[in-house]
């Protein structure tokens, strides 16, 4: 006569089978896990499965977190700010979900839009400012044309023309969630990147502005960095633009990212320089 299957998990104590679901993929605990029974459901929504799993992927690090301990460590897993990029849609394809099926998308400044108001034009690029889109405004290029693959991480990019294309998006840090002992006490180093291209047959320029700033929005005088670039035609490969800020002045609760592209020959058409990746992140080492 066959015997009845048994869940090892609930042979063990309580404490072990967490540790044993800290293993298992986010994804798989919160769709597969807690549908196999009850106790499978109550280990993988526990506190503690979901603190050991922050602490091994290093959402959690003691020495900088001492004194914070969150309330919903599932919450906290997927929320919080230091270990996510920090740059909301990156390469404007929010405001168009089917881009992977139409491959680009061509975005003209707002007089381009007819009817469209210049508020409603603005709005489909929310957090992002954008400052100047000239010449024949930008594409969203997926995948890019003209040059080598978009870069590990990125499917598409932002791709400039003869006039200047230049945004801006202002993080809210303590909306976001970092705490202001994290920021003025244990300072965490803050990686700013973006990679940039330009197509092979077109000369393209590019510059990349990051600053920290305080509660009023002030720029902090010595935290502040401008990359730039110019690339002649004939390359193909991504140039990536990147800065650590570390050891900076307490009172930092906002972060300024500018960025900027054209072509360097005026031609009609999507010939400058193409954006993607745009991060800011805290290291956590």
């Amino acid at each position: 006569m066959a015997t009845e299957l048994q869940d090892p998990t609930q042979a063990l104590p309580f404490e072990v089978s967490c540790v044993i679901f800290s293993f298992v993929p986010a994804e798989n605990l919160v769709k597969n896990c807690v549908l196999v029974c009850q106790f499978w459901k109550q280990i993988s929504d526990d506190n503690t499965t979901w603190r050991l799993k922050c602490e091994r992927t290093r959402r959690y690090v003691k020495k900088y977190m001492r004194n914070f301990e969150p309330e919903n460590w599932k919450k906290y897993y997927y929320q919080n700010p230091y270990f996510r990029n920090l740059i909301k849609n990156p390469n404007l394809s929010d405001a168009f979900p089917n881009i992977l099926e139409l491959k680009s998308q061509e975005i003209y400044g707002w007089h381009g839009y007819g009817d469209v108001t210049q508020e409603q034009w603005h709005a489909q690029f929310i957090p992002w400012e954008m400052m100047r889109i000239e010449g024949q405004g930008i594409q969203l290029e997926y995948p890019p044309i003209g040059c080598g693959p978009a870069p590990s991480g990125d499917l598409g990019c932002i791709a400039t023309s003869h006039g200047p294309t230049k945004r801006c998006q202002v993080i809210d840090l303590l909306a976001e969630g970092v705490l202001e002992y994290i920021l003025d006490e244990c300072k965490i180093p803050i990686y700013v990147c973006e990679w940039f291209n330009n197509r092979f047959d077109c000369g393209a320029k590019y510059f990349l502005k990051v600053a920290l700033m305080d509660k009023k929005r002030n720029k902090l005088p010595e935290w502040k960095v401008k990359l730039d670039g110019q690339r002649p035609e004939g390359r193909r490969e991504w140039d990536k633009l990147e800065h650590t800020f570390r050891e900076y002045p307490a009172g930092v609760r906002y972060i300024q990212f500018k960025d900027y592209g054209e072509d360097t020959y005026n031609w009609a058409g999507f010939y400058g320089a193409k954006l993607a990746g745009a991060t800011v992140r805290f290291l956590l080492d």
